[in-house]
Formats: structure tokens, C-alpha cells, sequence
């Protein structure tokens, strides 16, 4: 059994094939053209829009604190250098926190220089008469945060009483 197409009976479809080829093609440039649209219309005005926004946005964060974040992230750089510096320091409070208590009544100190490089006090300062100095040097000998000390230069002051220097070498520890 053979199969015979008939020439006779096929209807022509030829302009049903070119509609459809018309209309598959306006379909693609209607996809084209709004592509394109969309891409280089309201993405580019979108684009803009957004940077104004950021704009604004960076506007008022340097109206709000009056400074830029560039300003700021120098500035946190700057705060953390000082902290680095003042952590490694030493601490000079314990120091006078002890020296307060290791002063005779009767004793003044005119000047005092520390060098905590060296852990050295310089101290100059007037008594009354001898005795509240040896006295001030009987107190200091009982300080165990003391390592040593130095009496020098005592003389009889211009306007009475006795100047003194005082050289205290103290302890690592009380710097810490």
C-alpha cells in the first residue's frame, strides 16, 4: 500500500505562513524596541535618580554630624593612634596615690620632675629645721616601693628654713 498526495486537496497555506512570518517579526522588534527602551531609558533614569539619592544621603550625613566619612574614618584613625600611645604609657597615678602618704606634715616640696624612663622622682623642697627631715628620711626608708633614695644639696635657705634634694629610684611595679 502505497501512499499517493494528491496535489488536488492541499489548500494553500502560503498566507497563513507569510502572517505568521509578519507577525513573528513584529513581535521581535516590539521586543527590541522595548529592550531597548527599558535598558537605555528608564535604567539610565533610574541610574541618575539613585546617585542623586546617594548624594543626599551623603549631604545630610555631613550636615548631621559635620563631617564626611572620609573625615571620620580619619579621625577613628587618629583616636586609635592616641589610644596605642596612652595604653603603652606608664601610669604615674599609683605613684602619687603612695607618695601622697609617704609626705611628713612638716615637709614641702617645691618641685617635682619624674622620669619614668628611669623610674626616678626629683624632688626639691624646705623644712622648718632638721628634724622633720630626718624624720621624711625615716619614712622613706620603711617604703618598700622604694628601691633606693638620695639626700643632696641641703643648705640653709635665703629666707630661713633648710632646702633639700630629694633623688627617689622606685619600684617597676608602681608604674604598671
Amino acid at each position: 500500500m502505497a501512499i499517493e498526495i494528491n496535489s488536488n486537496n492541499q489548500k494553500d497555506f502560503s498566507g497563513v505562513v507569510k502572517i505568521i512570518k509578519w507577525l513573528a517579526i513584529l513581535i521581535l522588534v516590539v521586543v527590541v524596541g522595548l529592550y531597548l527602551y527599558f535598558y537605555f531609558g528608564v535604567t539610565k533614569k533610574q541610574a541618575t535618580e539613585i546617585n542623586k539619592l546617594n548624594v543626599a544621603i551623603a549631604q545630610q550625613k555631613d550636615i548631621s554630624t559635620g563631617y564626611s566619612e572620609n573625615d571620620l574614618r580619619q579621625i577613628e584613625k587618629e583616636i586609635n593612634d592616641y589610644k596605642m600611645l596612652l595604653g603603652g604609657r606608664p601610669k604615674t597615678s599609683k605613684f602619687f596615690l603612695m607618695f601622697e602618704g609617704w609626705v611628713h606634715p612638716q615637709v614641702y616640696f617645691t618641685s617635682l620632675n619624674i622620669d619614668t624612663a628611669n623610674r626616678t622622682v626629683n624632688l626639691t623642697g624646705v623644712v622648718d629645721d632638721f628634724q622633720p627631715l630626718i624624720q621624711q628620711i625615716a619614712i622613706l626608708k620603711r617604703q618598700p616601693s622604694l628601691e633606693r633614695y638620695e639626700l643632696f644639696n641641703i643648705a640653709k635657705g635665703e629666707t630661713g628654713g633648710i632646702t633639700f634634694s630629694l633623688l627617689l629610684v622606685i619600684r617597676p611595679e608602681i608604674l604598671k
